[in-house]
């Protein structure tokens, strides 16, 4: 994950960057997007976000999803210091153990076993 600070290393809709993935949260309005590998730093410095970044017409639905967008847009500021990358598990040190435990998860095993 990526605690955002310039977003010239982030990608727009495929990172976790302020507690989301935006192309899983606006899904609708993802499958719209015509480069998915836009960095946050492009997207927020564009004058007209709708028209580079999206094939247009949008559906009903996406249309809804751009203006929640937008919205979550109007909250955060870019600064001039570069992002800082970290795991997204407790530590902040990579272990093999802790990547696993997060891509398998927990399973509930019968105690026989």
């Amino acid at each position: 994950m990526v605690t955002l600070k310039d977003g010239k290393s982030c990608l727009f809709w495929l990172d976790l960057w302020n507690g989301r993935i935006l192309s899983q949260v606006f899904p609708e309005l993802f499958s719209f997007v015509k480069n998915q590998h836009s960095t946050v730093y492009l997207v927020s410095s564009s004058a007209s976000f709708h028209d580079h970044y999206f094939h247009l017409p949008l559906s009903p639905e996406a249309f809804s999803q751009f203006l929640d967008l937008q919205l979550f847009m109007q909250h955060f500021q870019l600064e001039t210091t570069h992002d800082t990358w970290s795991y997204i598990w407790v530590t902040h040190k990579f272990s093999t153990k802790n990547a696993y435990r997060h891509l398998i998860g927990h399973r509930a095993v019968h105690s026989a076993f």
